[in-house]
């Protein structure tokens, strides 16, 4: 497993961002276009940062408590949360790069206890929907959620879907159900996901919302 970048790591010294200490790990590092890229931080930092310019990213400093990742979504529609944050307790929150320190919502993810290893969170933007995305990372199984509807209200949200093929287990079903390690959208198709969980267990699966299609 590669060793995690930290900050400090990926900038020269007259670039290295202002009151990051060594220890401040990235959990997530994504490449926006030829240019800028997006950043987050174990703690809850994020950051948006252009390399045409002096280090002057466009950030926010961490909520504090848990471990956060996060994901900016390709191709976003149009102004409006485009960045989706979750910690390790399940919190769920979507921001407008415009303005990173205030979230336009946040929500409670329906986990039954923190994330057993942060390092495995995992949110992610469908790239052929709109407005739903996934996590993973909390046990067995992977919940698909469409914010269409959230506002800045906080409360607890339900997933549209959730796949819990990774739970069921052979035999009497004794034993230890298997964590969730990692998802991915398919490119091609809105609505198919693949998942991976720490049995070696790899499913390919198609989602359905009765509700409200996204």
């Amino acid at each position: 497993m590669a060793r995690p970048e930290r900050l400090p790591q990926l900038f020269s010294p007259s670039l290295r961002p202002p009151g990051v200490g060594d220890g401040e790990a990235l959990s997530s590092l994504q490449a926006l276009d030829a240019d800028t890229f997006a950043f987050c931080c174990t703690s809850g930092r994020l950051g948006l940062v252009d390399t045409r310019q002096k280090w002057a990213p466009s950030e926010t400093a961490g909520p504090g408590g848990g471990r956060w990742c996060a994901e900016v979504r390709g191709e976003a529609p149009g102004p409006g949360p485009s960045i989706a944050g979750l910690r390790s307790d399940g919190r769920l929150c979507l921001l407008d790069p415009r303005d990173l320190c205030r979230p336009v919502s946040a929500r409670q993810c329906p986990v039954s206890t923190p994330s057993p290893d942060p390092e495995l969170l995992r949110v992610t933007w469908a790239p052929g929907l709109d407005h739903c995305l996934a996590v993973s990372g909390f046990d067995g199984t992977v919940q698909v959620h469409d914010v269409t509807s959230w506002d800045g209200t906080q409360g607890r949200t339900d997933p549209v879907f959730t796949h819990r093929g990774h739970v069921f287990l052979d035999g009497d079903g004794a034993g230890t159900a298997p964590l969730v390690t990692t998802h991915t959208w398919h490119p091609r198709k809105p609505r198919t996901l693949l998942s991976a969980a720490s049995d070696a267990s790899l499913h390919v699966w198609d989602w359905v919302d009765l509700r409200t299609p996204c």
